[in-house]
């Protein structure tokens, strides 16, 4: 049968803003106000289960939510083990720092170690400060190569002969209501068993180490190295952020599911292809559907080296972690008080020999004041239609004719004699 949740504990928990919080299996060990800091709760929590990775977010995501200061510590009915701490990482890993290979944790030698591979040395640090806030008492280490695991033969266990058990009835016991201060828990508890004393004597140490790990983990989220593109691929190993413009934006589904969008990201320095794929806390398939080309974008995550077969194996590729849509790059001006027209422009329809759409040639001339502009493609009148559309656009809020935009169609042709 399960064990009835404390009423405190889920007080607590749902003052966090959580729902559903028998979720979390979870209850008090210990719990009293700091007898110096009465704003400071000190906190033992007993944890039935070892924390799946979507479980450990939404809690630590909801810690944000607490009106008062708080001191955690885990204590677990259940260690974790091998399989546990494995998978949890390689959630962490795909979710944090976008590893996409197949990651795993093997307990080797009194050690809980994994496979040395790009990206993973600055995953594992982060992934260990997370666990000393988890009070885990564990930590990963990389090494070069996992030991092959040798099968041990099977034993045959003797099948014991079922013993009756005698039931014997449960005694309710009425639990008596304590004084709560101002966060809702007990000023003093006077239950607390002995094994506890320690606790407090090293209560001090242990507050620094832990509000230094949940730092440290909360920070390495947020940083983020802001570099150009260019500079981009000199570096391995971290967040970082960079700035740019899309272009070849397309998005499908994975054989998982999964949402997932590649496109490139081009500044002035240099362009580098970027995939995004659907998680659970940031990139819905609605957010990755929202990029669209020409976009502004400032994107955050890690540059990886793709090892999926395909044209783009061996190349560099940046995984995205999230992202801003900035404002986009403001037109030119143009200074001059006598304003020229455009006679020859060549759009991205003249191969080789010009990169931009028709309609950006049309709005940048309306901006900068000019009364036409001349679309003139090397023997090619494809751009046409685009250009129009874009005079029309701009012409709907001009009334007077006079004044509206025109676009002068024309072609560059070659003449020869037959």
């Amino acid at each position: 049968m399960d064990k009835k949740q404390q009423p405190k504990i889920i007080r607590f928990l749902e003052s966090l803003g959580l729902e559903d919080v028998t979720r979390f299996g979870m209850d008090f060990e210990f719990v009293a106000s700091d007898s110096r800091n009465k704003s400071l709760v000190h906190m033992t929590i007993r944890k039935e289960t070892p924390w799946d990775y979507a479980l450990m977010t939404e809690f630590m995501d909801a810690l944000q939510n607490a009106t008062f200061l708080m001191d955690i510590r885990f204590v677990y009915a259940e260690e974790p083990g091998e399989e546990d701490i494995s998978e949890f990482f390689s959630d962490f890993c795909f979710n944090k720092h976008r590893l996409m290979s197949d990651i795993s944790v093997k307990y080797q030698d009194g050690h809980y170690v994994t496979k040395k591979e790009e990206g993973i040395e600055a995953a594992v640090q982060d992934f260990n400060e997370l666990l000393a806030f988890l009070s885990y008492g564990l930590k990963i280490e990389v090494v070069d190569e996992l030991k092959e695991e040798k099968p041990e033969p099977k034993k045959e266990e003797a099948k014991a002969e079922p013993q009756p058990v005698e039931e014997t009835p449960e005694e309710e016991e009425d639990e008596e209501p304590e004084e709560e201060n101002e966060e809702g828990f007990a000023e003093e508890n006077e239950s607390v068993p002995e094994e506890y004393d320690a606790i407090a004597e090293d209560m001090a140490q242990h507050d620094e180490e832990v509000k230094e790990a949940y730092v440290h983990f909360k920070e390495n989220e947020r940083i983020q190295e802001q570099l150009s593109i260019k500079e981009l691929y000199n570096n391995f190993g971290g967040n970082f952020e960079i700035t740019g413009y899309v272009f070849g934006y397309e998005m499908r589904t994975t054989r998982r599911g999964q949402a997932m969008a590649t496109f490139g990201l081009g500044d002035d320095t240099s362009a580098i292809n970027v995939r995004g794929l659907e998680d659970k806390e940031v990139l819905s398939p609605a957010v990755l559907g929202s990029i669209s080309n020409g976009a502004h974008l400032k994107v955050r995550g890690a540059i990886e080296i793709d090892n999926r077969p395909g044209p783009n194996e061996g190349l560099y590729q940046f995984y995205l972690h999230s992202f801003d849509v900035l404002p986009p790059k403001p037109l030119r001006d143009d200074p001059c008080e006598e304003k020229r027209v455009e006679l020859h422009a060549h759009t991205k329809m003249s191969a080789m020999d010009g990169l931009a759409d028709a309609s950006d040639y049309v709005k940048l001339a309306h901006h900068m004041g000019m009364k036409a502009v001349a679309i003139t493609d090397h023997g090619v009148i494809q751009s046409f239609p685009e250009a129009e559309g874009a005079c029309l656009k701009i012409n709907e809020k001009i009334t007077d004719a006079e004044d509206k935009f025109k676009v002068l169609y024309g072609v560059e042709l070659y003449a020869f004699r037959n």
